[in-house]
């Protein structure tokens, strides 16, 4: 994945008339200055209130998409990182405000992602996009990625600015990982349904900004489990999913069968609004080959508009509470995004 890494500076730019609890660079006598490992991990300490100089700290930013003579849209990830290039993850004790500064005289369309601690290797992401060609290359070269810092009471510490002039050498540890396995698990269903079973009807994957074809639509209603490996995008996939109710298979996630959709288990939720899972539900895409990939957003449509001829609507049967997961080995698993939300219709996540 081609990637640019930013200059980095350090801003304070603070008056002569700062108290003690500001972010200064000369700690108060018998105070030890703070370092990054007290930004790793929440410390309700008083020591961990009192503001002090990140030791090391960095703001970094790497070009995830870059712009084409065909597509006109950038990703571009910042992560705040230790002087060791580890993320770091900002405390109780501190608060970021993130800002985009572009060129003005140029017209851009741009979308911010602020990211739950944790739940990326990045702490903000922007999109970038463009119907003038050559506008959004400029818009990089213009841009500044801005972290105001703040305490826990609002009060200004100080700044971290990232521009695109230069490409200082590091190489943060932070930088986002492509996984060879993603599991969307699902812990509640919107509404107690016949059955009680939840369905998926609609699955749509994108990676480098793009949400790519698949070859599960077009699929014929089979119980041949040769129908769950195919292709999304130019990636080859093997679908899986935890127990499955009588004929119905992972791929009709994506459209494939009769257009019921994919459907978990009977009797894997309990019969009551919202209805939480009885077991461990899940639906499960393996990218084969070594490299994996590294998803940008997911749209997912539960439940399923089709009565299968019973004149009953299925469209509550959707997840209302789900994460999705990811995994090199398809045993150890990370939390990639913990979501409440109404699948009825299409719903679309960023990672």
């Amino acid at each position: 994945m081609f990637m640019r890494i930013f200059t980095i500076l350090w801003m304070l730019g603070f008056s002569a008339s700062c108290t003690d609890q500001d972010f200064s660079s000369n700690p108060k006598e018998n105070q030890e200055p703070l370092q990054s490992e007290d930004l790793l991990e929440s410390d309700d300490s008083e020591a961990a209130n009192i503001p002090q100089p990140i030791s090391g700290a960095y703001l970094a930013c790497a070009e995830l998409q870059s712009p084409s003579d065909t597509n006109e849209l950038a990703h571009v990830g910042c992560w705040i990182s230790d002087g060791n290039g580890q993320r770091i993850n900002v405390s109780s004790s501190y608060s970021i405000q993130w800002q985009l500064a572009l060129d003005e005289n140029l017209s851009v369309d741009q979308s911010t992602v602020v990211y739950e601690e944790g739940s990326s290797p990045w702490h903000v992401s922007y999109y970038l996009s463009s119907i003038v060609a050559g506008t959004v290359s400029q818009a990089l070269a213009s841009m500044r990625v801005i972290a105001l810092v703040s305490d826990s009471a609002g009060k200004a510490l100080g700044s971290m600015v990232s521009t695109y002039e230069s490409a200082k050498d590091r190489s943060p540890q932070a930088q986002a990982t492509a996984y060879r396995f993603y599991r969307i698990e699902i812990f509640e269903m919107k509404q107690a349904c016949e059955t009680n079973t939840v369905g998926i009807e609609g699955l749509a994957l994108s990676w480098n900004g793009t949400f790519q074809e698949d070859t599960f639509a077009g699929l014929p209603d089979t119980p041949d489990p040769q129908a769950n490996i195919g292709f999304v995008g130019n990636e080859q996939v093997s679908l899986s999913s935890s127990p499955t109710f009588t004929d119905f298979y992972p791929y009709e996630a994506f459209g494939g069968g009769f257009g019921g959709g994919w459907w978990s288990a009977q009797d894997s939720f309990e019969a009551s609004t919202p209805a939480p899972a009885t077991t461990q539900v899940y639906f499960q895409i393996e990218f084969i080959g070594d490299q994996g990939v590294l998803l940008d957003a997911l749209t997912i449509n539960g439940g399923s508009i089709s009565d299968f001829g019973q004149g009953v609507d299925y469209s509550q049967c959707s997840p209302s509470h789900f994460q999705i997961q990811s995994s090199q080995d398809g045993q150890s698993w990370t939390v990639l995004k913990d979501i409440k939300a109404d699948t009825t219709e299409p719903f679309t996540l960023k990672f």
